[in-house]
């Protein structure tokens, strides 16, 4: 399986996927990932290798020999492919697009391989991929669409405790710099990090749940940089809810 990301919701499904005994998986992403949700995205591997989400191991690959000792191991390969190398060496038998990238989702093709799978809006099956899975919170999440597409994005973050847009930590056009880590406590107008000059304040008080990695250069006004947990107790490095039921869909649709 040849995933597009190695995101949060990606690493899910590779966690499902390799965890199944069922599959080989492979996760392609960029060397400066804009992951907010470090300690379950195995895109963390570009900086640090080996990794482990969940008691599942995943190695930064260099070359296919690499890929064939994960492959072996049970351990997910994450690699860099921008020319598709690796991709066209293992030719697989099913894709799935787990990016967030609008144009990436749209230059998607059913004809990649025996089973694409796409994830969340902007995909349709039978169009451009075979299947489509929910992604928006509800009672449809997970849900296998066959025919049609996912619910539009709503650009709403989940709602903890009364509290959705403003667990969003956000950040203008520059170098993204932060001396706070993943799992500290925040209170509300504390400055969690520098860009361009302009300081990233906390909306609310509680946990940092996601934060992008210091020295990211963001590209974009508005970026997402991080987000706040409102509990006074969160296990950063455990799956959410939303993802273990996106993966056990994927899992799914790999199987049937």
């Amino acid at each position: 399986v040849y995933i597009f990301s190695a995101g949060e919701q990606a690493s899910s499904c590779a966690i499902y996927l390799v965890r199944s005994n069922q599959f080989n998986v492979i996760c392609a992403d960029l060397p400066k990932p804009s992951t907010v949700r470090q300690l379950v995205s195995f895109s963390t591997v570009f900086q640090q290798s080996p990794f482990i989400v969940e008691k599942t191991t995943g190695f930064l690959c260099e070359n296919m020999k690499d890929v064939q000792k994960c492959f072996t191991n049970k351990n997910i390969a994450i690699v860099h492919d921008p020319e598709r190398k690796f991709f066209n060496t293992i030719k697989p038998d099913i894709v799935i697009e787990a990016t967030i990238n609008k144009q990436n989702k749209l230059s998607m093709s059913s004809l990649l391989a025996p089973l694409v799978i796409g994830l969340g809006p902007e995909l349709s099956a039978p169009e451009n991929c075979h299947k489509v899975i929910e992604t928006n919170r509800g009672t449809n999440l997970g849900k296998i669409i066959r025919v049609g597409k996912a619910e539009p994005n709503t650009h709403k973050p989940g709602q903890i405790d009364g509290y959705s847009q403003e667990r969003v930590l956000r950040a203008n056009i520059g170098v993204w710099v932060t001396s706070m880590k993943i799992g500290d406590k925040v209170e509300k107008d504390q400055v969690v990090g520098i860009c361009n000059g302009q300081e990233t304040k906390a909306q609310i008080s509680g946990v940092i749940r996601g934060l992008l990695v210091s020295g990211y250069e963001v590209a974009k006004d508005n970026f997402k940089v991080g987000d706040i947990d409102p509990r006074e107790w969160v296990d950063c490095a455990a799956v959410t809810d939303k993802s273990r039921t996106i993966a056990g869909a994927v899992l799914l649709a790999c199987l049937e």
